[in-house]
């Protein structure tokens, strides 16, 4: 089963992942959060849409952040579902510029690192 450090590891990611989204700085995702095939799923404009990450992570560099926005900082996870020693489930919810999200962000264990390889967000406001 997965040990403490696994979880440690996907909180670390968790941090990496609220912190760009409140500073702008893709490269948190490039680098620490995100698997670079991962991709991210939702309903736009009542369409199903798929990004691969790092087309999203162009498009956080090229917009103000929420810090910059004047955006009240909230993000704060949910749950943490440990599945396997090499899979996990994260529920969060976060302020993005003027709206705000509920996520589910799958980890994998590859090569012994933790990274999101598939988010799916709903607008919550």
């Amino acid at each position: 089963m997965p040990t403490d450090a696994d979880r440690t590891a996907i909180e670390a990611a968790m941090q990496a992942y609220f912190d760009c989204l409140w500073t702008g700085n893709a490269d948190l995702w490039r680098h620490k959060a995100f698997h670079p095939q991962a991709h991210m799923y939702g309903i736009m404009d009542g369409e199903a849409k798929d990004w691969p990450i790092g087309e999203v992570c162009d498009r956080i560099d090229a917009r103000p952040s929420s810090k910059d926005f004047g955006t009240e900082r909230q993000d704060h996870v949910l749950a943490i579902d440990m599945t396997s020693p090499t899979s996990a489930l994260v529920k969060c919810e976060v302020a993005v510029l003027d709206k705000y999200y509920r996520d589910l962000l799958t980890f994998l264990k590859i090569d012994g690192d933790w990274k999101i390889i598939s988010k799916t967000f709903h607008q919550i406001r």
